[in-house]
């Protein structure tokens, strides 16, 4: 049986190596540093402002910044299947 054909945004599409556990600690330390600083300036209910605040800058720095580049070390190859003529 052959496989099912892959669809087009498959076929488009090449993808590095995920970030994922980087954001996640990205967030938490910020997250973590907003809760300090809002125990030192206004005890219990500052730390939960705090890392909120933190959480959503954490979140707006990893959603505004790119993830990791695709590398292609020397000697790898790929195949490129064009779709319709090259025009200069």
């Amino acid at each position: 049986m052959a496989p099912a054909p892959a669809s087009e945004k498959e076929e488009a599409t090449v993808q590095g190596d995920s970030s994922k556990g980087e954001d996640a600690k990205t967030v938490g330390t910020t997250t973590a540093e907003g809760a300090l600083i809002g125990v030192i300036a206004n005890k219990g209910k500052g730390a939960a402002i705090g890392g909120a605040g933190g959480a959503a800058a954490g979140a707006a720095a990893v959603l505004l910044t790119r993830g990791k580049d695709l590398v292609l070390e020397p000697g790898t190859t790929f195949e490129i299947v064009l779709d319709r003529p090259i025009e200069p």
